[in-house]
């Protein structure tokens, strides 16, 4: 009886029986199916379980399968771009405005930034207005960026009491050039974002590129001057003394500390004048790569690795011109990213 019972488990487990998967019956040793028997006075260890795909095995489960592994996330998008003559547009509307000021303030740094800081505030009032409208009016998505823009208008806001602290605004004549043109752009920045908020988001962007640029350029300049200069106590106060929560969530792309490689939150420390400019300068900075992110992917934080501008990635426009050039043997002049 022991011997018929032992050739039907052998048979079971070497061919299968009416359709009946293979098994083993009996105690097992190790872990690979190995049945106990007695032959001679020996014990022998008989292998009755081979391996058996199963119809549940799907491609790619087997270490020879050539099929890729499956992506780790989301793919990124493409950046988006903008309209030949939106582009044009906006850059020109800035660049002249930029250029007019620039002109009228020539060699007058603290009036020319204050001027420059009001309006350059005014489109978040704009933003906020138009969101908060739509939120009273059943849309909820804003949220996120309702709180940024309001956190970005609240480091403008501190741009500017700088600048008032440094005797920016003492001139009648430039509180009211300042306080004109904030006015007017803001019902313009109203209309364009009601039609396009990539259109306005990528002024801002504009503005921000020349805010940074005006501040490094000062700093450069005037550098051993000052470090002379006393810390003025608005600017303390906000840096140092205030509770970082606001200035926190307009940091929406956190960069790579240089000495330890891991993301840091910015904790400015002042000595001098010039440590203030030179956060003024880097508030810039983080609002135009929000800015870019917005105008791009339309999201604040953008996809994984480096920030980008808009005129960079360019349009149709900006892509025959660097065809252009690279015919004539030149480089991306105006094209260089100005934060490299």
């Amino acid at each position: 009886m022991n011997k018929v019972l032992l050739l039907f488990i052998l048979i079971v487990n070497a061919e299968g029986f009416g359709g009946m998967p293979r098994m083993a019956l009996g105690p097992k040793v190790g872990g690979s199916g190995q049945f106990v028997r007695k032959m001679g006075g020996k014990v022998v260890l008989r292998n009755l379980i081979r391996p058996t795909l199963y119809s549940t095995m799907q491609p790619g489960d087997l270490p020879s399968d050539p099929s890729p592994p499956p992506p780790s996330g989301p793919p990124v998008p493409p950046p988006k771009k903008m309209d030949d003559r939106l582009y044009t547009l906006n850059k020109t509307i800035i660049d002249t405005v930029y250029d007019i000021i620039c002109f009228v303030y020539k060699d007058k740094d603290y009036p020319r930034f204050f001027v420059l800081e009001t309006v350059a505030r005014v489109p978040y009032f704009a933003y906020l207005s138009v969101l908060h409208l739509r939120e009273t009016f059943g849309d909820r998505s804003g949220g996120e960026r309702m709180r940024t823009h309001y956190a970005e208008a609240d480091n403008e806001l501190h741009h500017l009491l700088i600048m008032e602290s440094l005797g920016g605004n003492d001139s009648i004549i430039d509180r009211t050039i300042a306080q004109s043109m904030a006015f007017g752009y803001y019902w313009y920045v109203i209309v364009v974002y009601f039609v396009s908020e990539q259109a306005a988001y990528h002024l801002s962007e504009l503005i921000e590129d020349h805010a940074f640029n005006t501040y490094d350029g000062f700093l450069k300049k005037n550098e051993a001057k000052l470090k002379t200069l006393p810390v003025p106590d608005i600017a303390r106060k906000y840096y140092e003394e205030d509770n970082p929560f606001l200035f926190d969530l307009f940091c929406t792309v956190p960069e790579t500390d240089e000495e330890t490689g891991q993301f840091s939150k910015r904790r400015p420390k002042l000595n001098s004048l010039y440590d203030v400019f030179v956060n003024v300068r880097n508030d810039e900075r983080e609002h135009w790569k929000t800015l870019c992110n917005l105008v791009q992917y339309e999201d604040m934080k953008g996809p994984p690795g480096g920030v980008v501008g808009s005129k960079v990635i360019g349009t149709q426009l900006d892509e025959d011109l660097r065809e252009k050039r690279k015919l004539e043997g030149g480089g991306l002049g105006d094209f260089k990213n100005p934060f490299d």
